[in-house]
């Protein structure tokens, strides 16, 4: 009966915390020959860390490995768990200035790798995505005529809201806009992950990949689809059009220089989060201040402009000669303006201050 008893005590301590199963240990051996007796100090409770089991007895720490079988297998989910459940784990949420750079060189490597067919088709995509987003605009902004009048900050800064849902679809749907990668593959070429001729070619391509995605997109699904038949969309369309082409080149140019170098540090942000809404975020903040300041973006404009040329002309021949007008005026100084500000203050400048700032301080 008291060997009974002393079963029941031990398997009641077995599943008690530590200072408990010690105790029921000891009513256990109460009375039991003295050889048969485990010795209290050879009763080591163990806590699990990790992979492991550690025995604690009177500050003494001893590891040694946990029985396979008793460990959780991983699932195929536990397995592909996300970034950000990683960072969130480590205390960290997003990526420090030489990890993003580090990181756009790393992408700039596999977009040098693209086949040309699939960089004119993503670069297709994100002239539609941007397009989307100025589609947005459009509609939101063409209605704010009355608040125009009244509060203009207000409407501009109602209309730019909505704008960067072109960026956010980019940049987690995955594509080629061509602004963007002003500052990504010179980043990768800079660290030796691509060379410059793989850059002018991904430029090249993802440039006229925008181009077609976005007259695509604006003939397609905006004019011919009866979205600019509203008298009030075609007036704000013709103010916005007059309005950037009536720009000198200097200021074309040098407002491009600033839409570019913001869109790149978008990009650089995006990179630095770690989590859907944080990119979104990251999107959202740049893009939305250089469309309300009233910079100029060419991949914007390849959509905007030659859409109100559209509503503007009754035949072909009557929209060749305006959007000539519009490569000439526009889209040219834009368009190295966009490059300057994406590659000096972004692509360059970040390399000569994160990743070789000794090699420039020794020359």
């Amino acid at each position: 009966m008291r060997l009974f008893s002393s079963l029941l005590l031990l398997t009641a301590a077995a599943a008690a915390p530590a200072p408990l199963r010690a105790r029921a240990t000891a009513r256990s051996t109460r009375g039991m020959p003295l050889a048969n007796a485990r010795p209290l100090n050879n009763l080591k409770p163990k806590v699990q860390v990790g992979n492991h089991h550690m025995n604690l007895v009177q500050g003494e720490q001893h590891l040694k490995p946990a029985r396979a079988h008793l460990l959780p297998k991983a699932s195929p989910l536990s397995a592909a768990k996300s970034r950000t459940a990683v960072s969130v784990q480590e205390g960290k949420l997003f990526k420090t200035p030489p990890e993003i750079f580090k990181a756009m060189a790393g992408a700039a490597e596999g977009k040098a790798k693209l086949a040309t067919k699939d960089t004119l088709l993503m670069g297709f995509l994100a002239g539609a995505y941007v397009s989307m987003g100025g589609t947005v605009q459009m509609m939101v902004g063409s209605g704010l005529q009355g608040l125009r009048a009244t509060s203009p900050g207000l409407a501009t800064l109602i209309q730019s809201g909505v704008f960067p849902v072109g960026l956010m679809l980019v940049v987690l749907a995955g594509s080629e806009l061509w602004t963007g990668n002003c500052a990504v593959m010179p980043a990768g070429a800079t660290q030796d992950k691509c060379t410059w001729k793989e850059v002018w070619r991904n430029w090249g391509l993802a440039f006229v990949g925008n181009f077609i995605g976005t007259l695509s997109f604006a003939y397609f699904l905006v004019h011919e689809a009866g979205l600019t038949s509203a008298p009030h969309v075609q007036k704000w369309l013709a103010t916005v059009a007059a309005t950037k082409t009536g720009l000198t080149f200097k200021q074309a140019f040098l407002r491009a220089i600033g839409a570019n170098w913001m869109v790149c540090l978008a990009v650089m942000m995006i990179t630095s989060a770690m989590s859907v809404p944080g990119k979104m975020m990251a999107a959202w903040m740049p893009i939305m201040a250089f469309s309300a300041i009233g910079f100029e973006h060419s991949v914007a404009n390849m959509f905007t402009i030659p859409l109100a040329h559209m509503t503007q002309s009754a035949s072909l021949n009557e929209f060749m000669p305006l959007f000539k007008m519009f490569l000439k005026k526009n889209l040219l100084p834009v368009t190295l303006g966009n490059l300057v500000g994406g590659l000096t203050f972004v692509g360059l400048l970040y390399n000569r201050l994160l990743i070789n700032p000794k090699k420039y301080t020794d020359n």
